[in-house]
């Protein structure tokens, strides 16, 4: 069938900001939507990033009152979203600590070996922009921005505001630049 041929390799969403505003009232009901269109994977994975506390199930419980809130979710798609969820994990990390990205990394590989999402990775940087530069040379610092081996890939997508100016836009883009490829670049 051309869905499974267009359906993109298993991965894991891991977006930075993940108890803001855009995660709830735009990504998770986005993303919902793609799992309703079986335009996603299985075991594709999204591990939320953030500096609340927070536990999976507490994370789940989060998304699920946005999804109510914000998407739409009827009563019989709940099983539906009972199997996404199962596949949305929380990790508590202050994106400005370098050492913080090294744990992150673990916790990942341990994410991923359940999932099987073979280590490909897209970064989702949902923060505000004064953040940009700490996460993407926090991924980096990991050992995160590169892929481990030639089958795997790892993206990043940078929201708008992409700086304040055109000096700070070119500022930040030669940060980004010194970690990852520009084909790993998505700004939006």
């Amino acid at each position: 069938s051309t869905r499974i041929e267009k359906l993109p390799d298993p991965c894991t969403m891991v977006i930075f900001g993940a108890s803001g505003d855009l995660t709830k009232r735009k990504l998770i009901p986005a993303i919902f939507d793609l799992v309703r269109q079986g335009m996603l994977p299985s075991g594709f994975t999204i591990v939320g990033v953030g500096r609340t506390t927070m536990t999976h199930d507490s994370f789940r419980d989060y998304m699920l009152a946005a999804m109510r809130e914000f998407g739409s979710l009827a009563d019989s798609e709940f099983a539906l979203w009972q199997t996404f969820a199962q596949g949305l994990f929380y990790v508590r990390a202050d994106s400005t600590v370098l050492q913080e990205f090294v744990e992150l990394k673990t916790q990942l590989k341990l994410i991923d070996g359940g999932r099987r999402t073979e280590e490909n990775y897209l970064f989702y940087l949902s923060t505000p922009p004064n953040m940009y530069s700490p996460i993407v040379q926090g991924l980096g610092f990991a050992g995160l921005a590169k892929p481990e081996t030639p089958h795997n890939w790892v993206r990043i997508i940078i929201e708008k505001p992409f700086g304040v100016n055109l000096a700070s836009a070119r500022q930040l883009n030669k940060e980004v630049l010194s970690v990852f490829e520009e084909h790993q670049v998505y700004r939006i």
